[in-house]
């Protein structure tokens, strides 16, 4: 028994009942545990037993199936609103009237993302293999071929380095299935190629040593950064002794770079062999990027059957502000509660090609291959064929993009001295950057500085949490733009590039035209509890160190890096489209709105850092924050991007060998059927 304590027994009269009624009540009273308790002494013990065993099972069934317990409660919840109507009214409850689009115990669509969230993310921790032979069993149901030669001592090396996501490498399959249908002779003849292009680079592993190397074809010249094939190098070092001899084309630059045209894509007019890689790539900034994308879509598709409705703005002035009162907003989209699932690597600007103004991505140009090329790049932009590796920015520490860098250490640090903790923070939303991506057009980056720095007299509908306990609910109220974004956000560039063709004034128009702020630090950013991350040309060499960091990373893009298949939305941080239309309900739900934006007659108290407006979204920003901060150092090690790199590498030597000897790893035993 829980309690020793020994009662003697109380000798008492006998109960005499005459009433039958009162008889069953009695009897049926004996079925609560807390009846004993305060009426029979001898069965105290018994009583007080059950209840903290009744407690102890309630708190480890939550525990254990959170999410389940919590909708069970809110059923009951419902089920019990449901009855209200029959008891008196309270006075100590007043009604509070409903919009019409959500009812009291209506989860905000947050919420509910938040929630999938977090189940996906702990049914993909706990289905991970936790032997070899799960996870040569687990390859073989996912990709239908047998794992690739040295899988045992990959398998050996991730799990003597705490690496958890052992079976969670679809992108390695996705990016090399192009190339599998190569002969071993035509991906090395297409990779030695490409690595004399003028921003490419190769790295060779040779006898057990990795180098970097720049060759070039002959009257050719060098423009990438080969950092980048020496950050490359440098993953290889944990196990390059165990890799045989091979080569890969690493890019120089942050950008895609390989957008086989539909044509050559297709299954009949497969290519078995190409010739030197300079006839299948554009000169530098010969074509933008959108132009080179379109050659990618079908010819039915609406960008190729009228691509001239599809063409470049011209670099214009600054545009007018959106009037968002004119933005509908009933039925069942409403573009500012429509929150993503994740993020937008997946639109299809072939089929909606009127998307592509929104992306200063497709703005700019540089050498890109229109056949299929091996070349291994940090990320794969929209329909490209790009290899994804770890970023070199994410490995070679670096005071720009490194969380914690310490200058007199070289290196960055788990926790950043000048990291203010959560309470310090301000409910801001913060992001700092220079003008690449857009052409000097306002687009992408560009309409998140106009959204926060330009008079806009206009409103947008804002969901927010008003009452507590039973009384709360979801209001709906249109909130003044301008008080919106003084109140949510801290944006602006900090540098001017690429705007000589702006309209009018050129640099000094833009400078003009757009907020324009003093560079600051990066850990400048994490007084912040909202951290705003957005494409240039390329992804956002930013995402770890803000992930790093003690706050809320909330990031849009259309980029896929190598991270992807580990990285869990709305659990890590919070997908935002490029569109930008729901950021201030995002803020909204988890920061809270403070009363004078609601109320426009109250007096508006200045920000303070620490301020708190809605505490139940607060801890679920904070949540999220610490989510991404721990994923960071249990996910996004260095060490965990060397076992990425080590499994990339032993794929990519069974496509260089292939031809000319047995590349498949084979278990010493056979796998057990379950049966």
């Amino acid at each position: 028994m829980l309690f020793s304590r020994r009662y003697a027994p109380r000798s008492a009269e006998p109960l005499v009942l005459t009433d039958k009624r009162k008889r069953r009540s009695a009897w049926l009273l004996h079925l609560v545990p807390f009846y004993w308790l305060i009426k029979y002494r001898r069965y105290r013990r018994l009583a007080i037993n059950l209840m903290v065993l009744v407690a102890l099972v309630a708190f480890a069934t939550y525990r254990a199936f959170p999410s389940e317990t919590k909708e069970w409660l809110d059923r009951v919840e419902v089920e019990y609103a449901a009855r209200m109507p029959n008891l008196p009214s309270l006075p100590s409850l007043p009604a509070i009237p409903l919009p019409a689009a959500f009812t009291r115990h209506a989860k905000h669509p947050i919420e509910k993302l938040m929630e999938d969230g977090r189940r996906k993310w702990e049914d993909k921790l706990r289905r991970q293999s936790k032997s070899l032979e799960q996870a040569v069993a687990e390859y073989q149901r996912r990709y239908g071929l047998a794992p690739p030669k040295g899988f045992d001592k990959w398998y050996e090396y991730a799990t003597r380095n705490g690496f958890q996501l052992v079976d969670e490498f679809d992108a390695i399959h996705e990016d090399l299935a192009p190339f599998r249908r190569l002969s071993s002779v035509e991906v090395q003849s297409r990779t030695r190629s490409a690595a004399k292009q003028e921003t490419m680079f190769s790295v060779a592993i040779k006898d057990g040593l990795a180098k970097a190397g720049n060759e070039v074809r002959p009257g050719g010249t060098k423009k990438g950064d080969m950092g980048r094939a020496k950050g490359f190098v440098q993953t290889l070092q944990g196990f390059v002794h165990d890799l045989p001899d091979m080569v890969f084309a690493v890019s120089g630059l942050a950008e895609s770079s390989v957008y086989p045209t539909w044509e050559v894509s297709q299954p009949q007019n497969f290519t078995p062999t190409l010739g030197d890689a300079q006839h299948y790539v554009s000169k530098s900034n010969e074509f933008p990027v959108w132009y080179k994308y379109t050659n990618t879509c079908a010819p039915a598709d609406p960008v190729r059957t009228n691509p001239t409705a599809y063409e470049f703005p011209p670099a214009t002035t600054i545009l007018p502000p959106t009037d968002f009162d004119a933005v509908p907003t009933e039925g069942a989209v409403n573009p500012f509660t429509n929150f993503l699932h994740g993020t937008e690597w997946d639109l299809d600007f072939c089929t909606h090609p009127e998307k592509f103004y929104q992306f200063g991505h497709f703005y700019a140009g540089w050498p890109m291959f229109n056949e299929t090329f091996p070349v291994f790049g940090p990320g794969r932009g929209p329909r490209s064929m790009d290899i994804r590796i770890p970023s070199y920015y994410y490995v070679v520490p670096l005071p720009k993009y490194t969380y914690g860098f310490d200058p007199v250490l070289g290196h960055g640090q788990d926790d950043d001295p000048n990291d203010p903790e959560w309470d310090e923070k301000s409910g801001t939303m913060f992001w700092r950057g220079a003008t690449t991506g857009g052409g000097s057009s306002p687009q992408g980056r560009y309409s998140l500085v106009q959204l926060a720095g330009q008079d806009n007299p206009t409103s947008q509908p804002i969901l927010h949490r008003t009452g507590h306990g039973l009384s709360e609910s979801w209001t709906e109220t249109r909130i003044d733009v301008n008080s919106l974004r003084t109140a949510a956000m801290d944006v602006g560039f900090t540098k001017a590039v690429q705007c000589a063709p702006y309209k009018p004034g050129g640099c000094d128009g833009m400078m003009r035209d757009y907020t324009f702020v003093d560079k600051v630090p990066l850990y400048e950013a994490y007084k912040s509890k909202i951290l705003l991350d957005l494409d240039g040309m390329g992804y956002s060499a930013r995402s770890m160190a803000l992930l790093a960091s003690k706050s809320a990373l909330v990031k849009s893009t259309i980029y896929r890096e190598f991270f992807d298949d580990w990285l869990q939305p709305w659990v890590h941080f919070i997908p935002l489209s490029s569109t930008f239309e729901e950021l201030f309900n995002i803020w909204a739900f988890f920061v809270g709105v403070p009363a004078h934006l609601v109320d426009p007659t109250l007096p508006a108290a200045p920000a303070q850092a620490g301020d708190v407006f809605d505490p139940k979204g607060d801890a679920a920003l904070r949540s999220i924050a610490d989510s991404g901060r721990s994923w960071k150092r249990e996910h996004a090690r260095i060490v965990d991007m060397e076992v990425y790199t080590y499994r990339l590498c032993l794929e990519w030597a069974r496509l260089w060998y292939q031809d000319e000897q047995e590349m498949d790893f084979v278990l010493d035993h056979p796998l057990q059927d379950d049966d």
